[in-house]
C-alpha cells in the first residue's frame, strides 16, 4: 500500500474545506507541497518519494517563500519535539525573525489573514516555552477554522506535554463534528481520516476507551496505514490491561505501522509492554536492544528518547534484566541515549523531557550532570510546572538512585496526582508511578511500604487482576 500521492491545489483546498480553508498563497505548487508536508506530519511518516519533510518543505519555499501558513509549519514542526527553541539555535532564531518581519510587513500592507495570525501568534508562543499561551491562539483557529488540521494536530500535541486530556478531547470534537456534518459540498477532506485518530487519542487520554476505539477503527477504515490510530487503539488495549489482545493487535498491523518511520519506536516501546505483561521478558528486552535503542540513537528525536529512557529505567526499576538471558554491563545500554540527551541538560524546554533525560543522566551514574539538570531549572523560569513539579520529581529520582528510598517518597507522593502536569500519555508517565511505588515498598518506613502495598492493590483493582507488571513490582522489595 502505497502513501498518498495527490495533493492539492489551492481551489481543491477550498472544495475539500467546505470553503473552511482559503490559502493566502497565489502558487498551487506551494500549497499542494503544504498538503504533502502536513500529510506527512500527520501521517507520521517521511515519504522518500517526496524527499520527506525537509525535501517537501524545501520545494514549498522554493514555490512560495513568503506563504504565511507554510513558514508557521516550518517552525513549528521544529519547535513542537521539545529540543529546540530560538535562545539555544541560532539558525531557529533568524529564521524566527525573519519570519516575524513578514508577519509585520503583511499586517502593514493589510493582506494578513487571522488564520495566518492566529498561527503566528502561536509559533511565538512555543519559541518562548508558551505552551498555555498557545493553546489560547490555537483555540481560537480551532473555532474560527475548524478544517485548520494543522491547528488541531498543534492543539493536540501542546495539550499533549501540558496533560490536558479533556481539553484535547473539546478541540479535536470541533473538528470531527464539522468533517462529518451532513450537508456538505465539495470533496471530501483527504485528512479526514487523521483527525479521526487524533479523536481516538483525545478519547483515550479522556479515559473513555470505546469511544477511542471507535474512532480509531474509523481512522483506519479511511487509512489503513494510520500509525496514530493504531497506536491509540493499543492505548486502550493497554489502559485496560487486555495485553493478549494488544500483543495480537501490534503484531498484526506491524505491515501498516512499520513504514511510519517517525513513530516506529515508540509502536515498539509499545509492543515491548504487551510483552511484559504477557510474561515474555526475552522478547521484551530483545525489542528494546535490537529496536529501540537502535532507533533512538539514530533519531535523536524526543519521542524515541523517552521511549528508550523510560523502557531501560522501568526494566531497571524491577530487575528485568537479570530475569532474562539478556544480561549486558551496567552503563552498555544506557550509553547511546545518554548521548542523546547530554547536550540538552540546561535546556529546560519541556519538563517531560528533563524527567527522561534525568533516566539516562542517573542511569550511567553521571551524579554530577544530575544534580546540573535539577538545578539549573532555576535559571529558566518558563518551564511549565518547573518548580512546582518538575523539580521535586527529579530530585525524587535521583534521591531514589543513592537509595534513599524514603527521602524519595517523602518528595514524590505528595505531587503523585500532580504529575499529569508534566505531559505525556497515562502509559508513559506510570513509569514514575512505578517508581513511587518501588521506593514505597523498599522505604524503611512502614507508613511509606502501606503506601507501596496499597498502590499494588490499586493497580489490581483497576486491571481486575494481578498483571505480570505489577508481580515484578510486588517482588522488588525481596530484590
Amino acid at each position: 500500500m502505497s502513501f498518498r500521492s495527490h495533493f492539492r491545489d489551492k481551489q481543491e483546498w477550498l472544495n475539500s474545506t467546505n470553503g473552511c480553508i482559503n490559502l493566502n498563497t497565489s502558487s498551487d505548487e506551494a500549497a499542494k507541497e503544504y498538503d504533502a508536508a502536513l500529510t506527512q506530519m500527520c501521517g507520521w511518516y517521511e515519504d522518500p518519494a517526496l524527499g520527506g519533510i525537509e525535501g517537501t518543505l524545501d520545494r514549498m519555499l522554493r514555490a512560495d517563500n513568503e506563504f504565511v501558513l507554510g513558514r508557521a509549519l516550518e517552525l513549528e514542526l521544529s519547535l513542537m519535539g521539545g529540543l529546540t527553541a530560538p535562545r539555544l539555535d541560532a539558525d531557529l532564531a533568524n529564521k524566527l525573525e525573519s519570519f516575524n518581519k513578514l508577519i509585520e510587513g503583511r499586517k502593514q500592507q493589510g493582506t494578513l489573514t487571522d488564520q495566518e495570525a492566529l498561527h503566528a501568534e502561536t509559533v511565538n508562543c512555543w519559541a518562548q516555552s508558551d505552551l498555555k499561551g498557545s493553546t489560547l491562539k490555537l483555540e481560537r483557529l480551532v473555532s474560527l477554522y475548524p478544517e485548520d488540521v494543522l491547528a488541531v494536530k498543534m492543539a493536540e500535541d501542546t495539550y499533549f506535554f501540558l496533560g490536558q486530556g479533556m481539553a484535547m478531547r473539546n478541540s479535536t470534537a470541533s473538528c470531527v463534528a464539522r468533517l462529518t456534518q451532513s450537508g456538505r459540498s465539495g470533496s471530501k477532506n483527504p485528512l479526514e481520516g487523521y483527525v479521526h485518530g487524533m479523536m481516538a487519542f483525545a478519547f483515550e487520554e479522556s479515559n473513555m476507551y470505546p469511544e477511542a476505539q471507535r474512532e480509531a477503527l474509523k481512522a483506519l477504515e479511511m487509512i489503513p496505514r494510520d500509525t496514530w490510530a493504531i497506536h491509540n487503539y493499543a492505548h486502550c488495549l493497554e489502559m485496560q490491561a487486555k495485553s493478549e489482545e494488544g500483543l495480537k493487535w501490534m503484531l498484526d498491523r506491524q505491515p501498516d505501522w512499520l513504514p511510519c518511520q517517525s513513530l516506529a519506536c515508540h509502536q515498539y516501546w509499545h509492543t515491548a509492554l504487551f510483552h511484559i505483561n504477557n510474561n515474555q521478558f526475552d522478547e521484551a528486552v530483545a525489542i528494546l536492544d535490537e529496536e529501540v535503542l537502535t532507533r533512538c540513537v539514530t533519531s535523536c528525536s524526543s519521542l524515541d528518547m523517552h521511549d528508550g529512557s523510560s523502557m531501560i529505567y522501568r526494566m531497571e526499576l524491577v530487575d528485568l534484566f537479570n530475569k532474562t538471558g539478556k544480561t549486558k554491563p551496567a552503563n552498555h545500554r544506557w550509553d547511546g541515549v545518554y548521548k542523546v540527551c547530554q547536550p540538552h541538560k540546561r535546556d529546560h524546554l519541556i519538563g517531560f523531557n528533563d524527567a527522561h533525560f534525568m533516566m539516562s543522566f542517573l542511569g550511567t551514574g553521571d551524579l554530577e550532570t544530575a544534580r546540573e539538570l535539577i538545578e539549573t531549572i532555576d535559571e529558566v523560569p518558563t518551564l511549565n510546572e518547573g518548580q512546582t513539579i518538575i523539580k521535586p520529581l527529579l530530585e525524587a529520582m535521583y534521591k531514589f538512585k543513592l537509595g534513599a528510598h524514603s527521602e524519595c517518597v517523602e518528595l514524590l507522593e505528595p505531587i503523585r496526582f500532580e504529575l499529569v502536569k508534566i505531559g505525556g500519555s497515562h502509559a508513559q508517565r506510570d513509569v514514575f508511578e512505578q517508581l513511587l511505588l518501588v521506593a514505597a515498598l523498599k522505604s524503611d518506613k512502614r507508613a511509606h511500604n502501606m503506601l507501596g502495598e496499597r498502590m499494588l492493590a490499586e493497580r489490581d483493582t483497576f486491571h481486575g487482576r494481578r498483571m505480570p507488571q505489577t508481580e515484578l513490582l510486588a517482588k522488588t522489595v525481596a530484590a
